[in-house]
């Protein structure tokens, strides 16, 4: 059988094909083949979503995986405004160049693509959605025992979606602004420094 990828050459109209097996040999022919019937049929773009989400974001939180293209670009541009990424940074971190970034944020219809990035789109909104929660978790655990903080702008049981990266993408953007808004309340950034100079004072504690 054949077995491995094939690996094509396009010249014109003719394709060269050439055929890697799994005893390090190879076979070459050429598309389109009158003797053989050898038909290379484009992958549509749901199919490849599947292949993304089965191959590459099988360990990723549901939300992710599941996402659809428009809220996924919804939340990237929210993100980009929100944390004032530049797109050069972004696209190297996604290694990808900055035109091709560019046109996958701003696109809103699931082209071929998109369709070939969506495993990389996704999972570059993750990263930086860990990230986010890796920094401000412990202080707005503080915040959220205060006595001196208002109330929480959103409930404990979707405070825990937010911090297990599992609210979908549009429910995280309503859940980041409110919280943003409540972080930025006169008391809560008096409770947010105490919480910074209690931990640079058990850092100092401990010789750090």
């Amino acid at each position: 059988k054949k077995k491995g990828e094939g690996v094509l050459a396009g010249n014109g109209l003719v394709w060269k094909i050439v055929i890697n097996y799994d005893d390090a040999t190879s076979e070459t022919t050429v598309y389109p083949d009158k003797d053989n019937d050898i038909l290379l049929m484009p992958i549509e773009s749901s199919v490849k979503i599947k292949i993304a989400r089965e191959e590459w974001l099988w360990d990723l939180p549901e939300p992710y995986r599941q996402a659809n293209w428009m809220s996924i670009t919804t939340r990237s541009k929210f993100l980009q405004r929100w944390l004032g990424l530049k797109s050069q940074d972004e696209a190297e971190r996604m290694k990808v160049t900055r035109s091709v970034f560019e046109n996958l944020i701003k696109s809103k219809n699931l082209t071929d693509l998109a369709a070939a990035h969506f495993h990389t789109v996704v999972k570059w909104l993750y990263d930086i959605d860990r990230s986010t929660v890796k920094r401000s978790v412990a202080s707005i655990e503080y915040l959220w025992e205060a006595d001196d903080v208002p109330d929480p702008p959103i409930s404990r049981k979707d405070f825990e979606k937010w911090r297990t990266l599992q609210l979908k993408p549009e429910q995280r953007t309503k859940a980041d602004h409110r919280i943003a808004t409540w972080l930025n309340k006169p008391a809560s950034k008096r409770a947010n420094n105490r919480f910074k100079e209690m931990r640079r004072n058990n850092k100092r504690s401990r010789g750090g």
